[in-house]
């Protein structure tokens, strides 16, 4: 036999194998986009117009920009439900910033009777709120089926109602007196 025969095949990988210097170098990068400060102002007036779009279509009612809460043609029909109708909860506001004021006024009698108005507003807010849930489920059935109805409309429609009408998300897209 002869010294070459001995000796296995020449199967390398073609190259030196790297130093750990060059390794490290090698991965050395940024870990999110690119790190220099065009690229990141550019990147953030990206997202803040991707936001700003996001934040427009949703109040506008834009489907793929709702919120899951707030997706779906029945759910549409609830918000324009409540929407063609003025609710006590529009004036929850007002009525609260009134009792705080008044409570400043220094007779206990006055301070109490505006305790109790509150309570008797506060329920009047929940009846208000059960009337038109049972109210925009009766129509949702109607319009879609009593089988296809989704859950939680009645709370859907009492929650929207218990908000002012100007912090509404989405906007209403209705006016008041309209028949839905």
């Amino acid at each position: 036999m002869t010294e070459n025969e001995n000796k296995t095949p020449a199967t390398g990988k073609g190259h030196a194998t790297p130093s750990r210097k060059e390794r490290e170098q090698a991965n050395l990068r940024p870990i999110v986009g690119a790190r220099t400060p065009e690229a990141r102002r550019a990147e953030r007036a990206k997202v803040a117009e991707s936001r700003r779009l996001a934040r427009e279509g949703a109040l506008l009612g834009e489907e793929k920009y709702l919120t899951p809460r707030d997706k779906g043609p029945q759910r549409r029909l609830v918000r324009d439900y409540v929407d063609s109708r003025t609710s006590a909860g529009e004036f929850l506001m007002p009525a609260l910033v009134l009792s705080v004021l008044l409570t400043f006024i220094p007779d206990e009698a006055i301070q109490a009777s505006i305790m109790l108005g509150l309570y008797a507003f506060l329920f009047l807010l929940v009846i208000n709120g059960v009337f038109i849930g049972r109210g925009a489920k009766k129509l949702v059935e109607s319009r879609f089926g009593k089988d296809k109805t989704e859950a939680g409309l009645v709370r859907y429609a009492a929650m929207r109602s218990a908000q002012s009408r100007f912090l509404r998300m989405p906007k209403p897209q209705v006016k008041r007196g309209t028949q839905i």
